[in-house]
């Protein structure tokens, strides 16, 4: 359960929110929608902002895009308001994007406004990277000396701090959206924010993007890429900023159960970061053999697909939606206590709970425990199981509702000034 007082939107629509699906007469809901860039094909969040909006005009909102750039069919259906940046590099396109968009707000009539970005003149925030402070700090306990001074004085840093501080004091921001019970702690710790403000929604799953029927093909396709064998257990990581991750963490893991006399997993570990780094920290723990650095890849489904189970024992991860995203595949899942997604995950039932990543020992006992196939069968069925439950529908609906109520609260209380 959430904190109390903080509210999980899971419950019946509010009649301003329910009007637009249900098919009562009313004016359609005017939502304004802010991103940075919003794109059909682009990361996590422009992903998610891009479904969200597709299921408000499918309940017959009207949705009103602000953003520097519109790369989706959804184009004709939406009413776009272009944010022109002047040239030059992010810390200058942050702080233009932030100053231009409140200005445009007030021109528009809108029952609701609602984005992903760190600037002023919003009624609900959707939080889907967490506090950047915090984020910075975890960044420092896994970097070296050197990033730790550059991260203190880089501009864009401080800037989006200083954004984020004047986001969470204005007066119009009436609701944060969060992912975990965990990032509502942290946002209401760093920023005083009562807990009526924070609205606990968990991150949905594509799961159709995981078919399980496409097991066995992608099994073949990804183990002959790579070399692996038919029967050796395979693990996989998923993440940029492999410190962050906890790959170190995973790589002594996989030495604690060898020197314990069991037999690693093959780990395959996508996404971007210091690789090289990392590959000689594998070699010299002895796992040289034993890892296989993919980078980017857009088949990172079928690489879920692929492996046995799934590794993510991170620093600091506002939710960690690869976690869902393996669970959706059927994967038993270790992760550690720090992702927000770890709430979602039943000790021995879907997966471990790591409290503390860098206890190699106990890390390498799960390894040892998910050695047996039938295990990682009965634990994987339970994790795709969970993840049919937090669907995108699921999801967008709780948001919808989420808009609907703030909607309503505005039409009885004071306007939208920003």
């Amino acid at each position: 359960m959430p904190p109390a007082g903080v509210r999980c939107y899971d419950r019946r629509w509010t009649r301003a929110a329910a009007a637009y699906s249900t098919g009562v007469a009313r004016e359609r809901l005017r939502v304004g929608l802010v991103i940075g860039k919003f794109q059909q094909a682009g990361g996590g969040t422009e992903r998610y902002v891009h479904g969200l909006a597709a299921y408000l005009l499918s309940r017959g909102a009207d949705v009103h895009l602000l953003s520097t750039r519109c790369d989706s069919p959804l184009a004709e259906s939406l009413t776009f308001h272009a944010v022109a940046l002047p040239p030059g590099p992010p810390l200058v396109k942050t702080a233009a994007f932030a100053r231009r968009v409140p200005p445009l707000l007030a021109t528009l009539p809108l029952d609701v406004v609602c984005g992903v970005e760190r600037l002023c003149g919003q009624h609900v925030y959707l939080a889907t990277g967490g506090s950047h402070a915090d984020y910075l700090a975890a960044r420092r306990r896994a970097a070296g000396p050197l990033w730790r001074l550059h991260s203190w004085a880089r501009p864009l840093n401080r800037l989006i701090l200083a954004l984020e501080g004047r986001m969470f004091a204005d007066p119009n921001l009436r609701r944060v959206r969060v992912m975990s019970r965990r990032g509502a702690a942290e946002l209401a710790r760093r920023y005083g924010l009562a807990e009526g403000r924070l609205s606990v929604i968990p991150h949905g799953v594509d799961c159709a993007r995981f078919d399980l029927r496409r097991r066995e093909a992608a099994r073949s396709a990804v183990r002959s890429r790579h070399g692996l064998g038919g029967s050796e257990p395979v693990a996989v990581l998923v993440g940029s900023n492999f410190e962050l991750k906890g790959l170190g963490f995973a790589l002594r893991a996989m030495a604690a159960l060898k020197v314990a006399g069991g037999v690693p997993p093959r780990l395959l570990v996508l996404g971007k970061g210091s690789a090289a780094r990392h590959r000689r920290l594998a070699e010299r723990l002895g796992l040289g053999g034993r890892v296989v650095f993919v980078g980017l890849t857009e088949q990172a489904a079928d690489y879920l697909l692929a492996a046995d189970y799934f590794l993510l024992p991170s620093l600091y991860e506002t939710f960690g939606l690869a976690i869902l995203e393996a669970m959706a595949a059927g994967l038993p899942v270790v992760v550690s206590a720090a992702c927000g997604a770890a709430e979602l995950v039943a000790e021995n039932e879907s997966g471990f709970v790591l409290d503390d990543p860098a206890d190699a020992g106990l890390f390498a006992s799960r390894l040892q425990a998910l050695a047996d196939p039938g295990l990682r069968m009965e634990l994987g069925e339970r994790a795709r199981a969970v993840a049919a439950r937090w669907s995108w529908e699921r999801d967008f609906a709780a948001t919808c509702r989420l808009l609907g109520d703030v909607a309503q609260e505005l039409t009885q209380g004071s306007a939208f000034s920003p």
